[in-house]
């Protein structure tokens, strides 16, 4: 095998950055990676032995022995930390390059030994969840364990949707070749997609030329000042994905019916509270069904307000109404005079960052020190942005395709704001460390609203006070308008796939009729592709990968509308939440520290009645 050595390429020093992962592994070929492979490899034999033994002491669960389960737990977690950063550092290097088939077949073998590892811990979960009181008060006082007595507490809750051992065990060995295999198809194909596209040619009056872009190169492009720009990147994306809607519609219709097959077995356990598929990811996100509700007919009582703000979008860009390209758009009117480089955009974020904390500013500027950013355009690098972590050491690293624009700049404040999150719990024990999607949108989209709102304090023309401005705009309609078409549409899909599969044609119907309830007339025209080139249809681990964010923007508000009543106070509350954001539910964490009840419509209002006022300052742009 060909080592390929981690290095940043950069020819000038303003190009976005390389991130560097040398400090886990040089590359996926080094003697350590292999090394690390065999270690877990082994250690899973040696905890499937050790299991054996410490549960069957007994056939009861009172005569289990405390002591070995936390031996057994404490070596699981070795496991579990090593085999967890080996994939996060493939998926770091895929990102990259999608190409690299070498890393793609490691990824494989790391993810059979977790599906392993998984099915090696099971009947331990499934020991600890079923245990008496007594047992269970005794073994969350163990050293190591104390972490988990929050979580662990709150999956005991759910014990009446619990198949047998057994069964329970066959789901984690079948669920790497199942829903995992499909979500790890689109993303080999998104990554593999390409199209050649006729663009002007600025040495040629009205001349063209050809090139071929993949399809991150032309969501980028969606991001852009441009219309024409982003036209032409928007209806690539909609070639490329319609020449595969079959392929991508097979994706998410099997994905769905892996999880509604495994709904339909659970309710068998408790044939008088069946489970429905929003039973898991509102358990995975620490909320109630009534926070979420709550939330949504908020958005919908008060979609005049957020139409308000599509339609000053649209004034700004002289249209009546918006077109499906435009609806990443940078601002039409840029208040620099070149484009910001990365290491520019990182200064305002900085900035921004420190007017709020010293600590926080202090936070970004580690982050590119230690190079743990990466923003280059590559042909071959993955669509999105996203921040992830090495769980041993809780190093974040940062990953974007960055193209210079003011939105672009904003995803990157987004980003550094879900990373300080892990700065934040990096100290705390294991097992609190990890929250729920719900409360990590909060920590990224608060990032966002320092960013936007130092940047309009201090917006010095007209062009500032647009460019700044139109952000704010368009996260009120991503947040509130078309999150809820993502949630609303999935839902309604679900609901569908439990009678048959879905055609790739009847997805964009369904997805048509969503997008025109929440968007109105707001739009041209309907994206009914979205369903397809919107990766968050077809992740694995986590469905309805949509409402958090949502929750994150409405709550995020909430906590930074106290900024001034808290004074001095406000920072350390906000580091607080955080800290708490893994050892507590969504509820308690907001009764705890802001006194207030999310299951509420009233909660949820407070901060539709702060994007009013935001609004009402932002109606002379246009």
């Amino acid at each position: 095998m060909i080592e390929t050595q981690n290095v940043n390429p950069k020819s000038h020093p303003e190009d976005p950055p390389a991130w560097d992962l040398s400090t886990v592994y040089s590359s996926a070929s080094s003697p350590q990676f292999q090394q690390d492979l065999e270690i877990a490899d082994k250690s899973l034999v040696a905890l499937q032995e050790q299991l054996k033994n410490a549960l069957s002491t007994g056939s009861e669960h009172r005569t289990f022995d405390p002591f070995l389960f936390q031996s057994c737990w404490l070596a699981a977690e070795k496991v579990q930390l090593l085999l967890q950063d080996m994939e996060t550092y493939l998926h770091c290097e895929l990102s990259v390059d999608s190409s690299l088939d070498q890393n793609r077949s490691l990824l494989s073998r790391v993810e059979q030994l977790q599906s392993r590892l998984k099915q090696v811990i099971r009947p331990l979960e499934l020991a600890i969840q079923k245990a008496p009181t007594d047992f269970f008060e005794k073994l969350v006082k163990l050293e190591g364990l104390q972490g988990y007595e929050f979580p662990w507490r709150e999956e005991r809750k759910h014990n009446q949707f619990l198949l047998s051992d057994s069964e329970e065990v066959l789901i984690q060995a079948l669920s790497g070749s199942g829903h995992q295999a499909w979500a790890n198809l689109y993303t080999e194909l998104s990554g593999k997609l390409r199209s050649e596209v006729e663009i002007p040619d600025p040495k040629q009056a009205g001349g063209k030329r050809k090139e071929v872009w993949g399809l991150a190169q032309a969501l980028s492009r969606t991001y852009s000042s441009n219309e024409e720009s982003r036209r032409l990147g928007w209806e690539c994306a909609q070639k490329l994905w319609t020449d595969h809607q079959d392929t991508s519609a097979a994706i998410i219709n099997a994905l769905a019916g892996w999880r509604l097959e495994l709904c339909q077995k659970r309710s068998q356990s408790s044939p008088g509270l069946p489970m429905d598929f929003l039973e898991m990811p509102l358990r995975q996100n620490r909320l109630q069904r009534a926070s979420v509700e709550a939330m949504f007919k908020a958005c919908e009582q008060n979609l005049p307000t957020t139409h308000m703000a599509i339609r000053t979008l649209a004034k700004i860009l002289k249209k009546p109404a918006l077109d499906p390209w435009d609806q990443v758009a940078s601002s039409p009117i840029s208040a620099a005079a070149e484009p910001r480089s990365f290491k520019a955009a990182l200064g305002l974020i900085k900035e921004a960052f420190g007017q709020v904390s010293p600590e926080m500013a202090d936070f970004v500027s580690m982050m590119e020190k230690n190079q743990w950013l990466e923003g280059r355009v590559l042909p071959n690098k993955g669509t999105g942005a996203y921040c992830t972590e090495f769980q041993k050491t809780m190093e974040p690293r940062v990953f974007m395709t960055y193209d210079s624009s003011f939105s672009n700049i904003v995803t990157l404040a987004h980003e550094l704001g879900h990373g300080f999150h892990t700065w934040c719990v990096k100290d705390l024990r294991r097992g609190e460390q990890s929250y729920p999607m719900s409360l990590a949108e909060t920590a990224s989209v608060f990032s966002e609203t320092i960013f936007r709102d130092y940047l309009l304090k201090n917006a010095r023309t007209k062009e500032e006070r647009i460019e700044y401005g139109w952000s704010d705009l368009s996260a009120m309609a991503g947040f509130l308008v078309n999150i809820p078409v993502r949630f609303n549409f999935e839902k309604s899909f679900y609901e569908a796939r439990k009678e048959s599969t879905l055609s790739a044609t009847e997805l964009s119907e369904l997805m048509d009729r969503t997008w025109k309830h929440w968007y109105g007339d707001t739009y041209s025209r309907s994206d009914r592709m979205f369903w397809a080139w919107k990766l968050h249809f077809s992740i694995a681990d986590q469905s309805f990968y949509n409402f958090p964010y949502t929750f994150g923007y409405l709550f995020s508000l909430s906590i930074y509308a106290r900024r001034k009543d808290l004074g001095s106070r406000f920072f350390p509350t906000y580091v607080n939440i955080l800290k708490d954001t893994g050892r507590m539910s969504a509820e308690a964490l907001v009764r705890k520290h802001l006194d207030e009840d999310i299951q509420s419509t009233a909660f949820w209002q407070r901060a539709f009645d702060l994007i009013q006022e935001k609004l009402k300052g932002l109606q002379d742009l246009a």
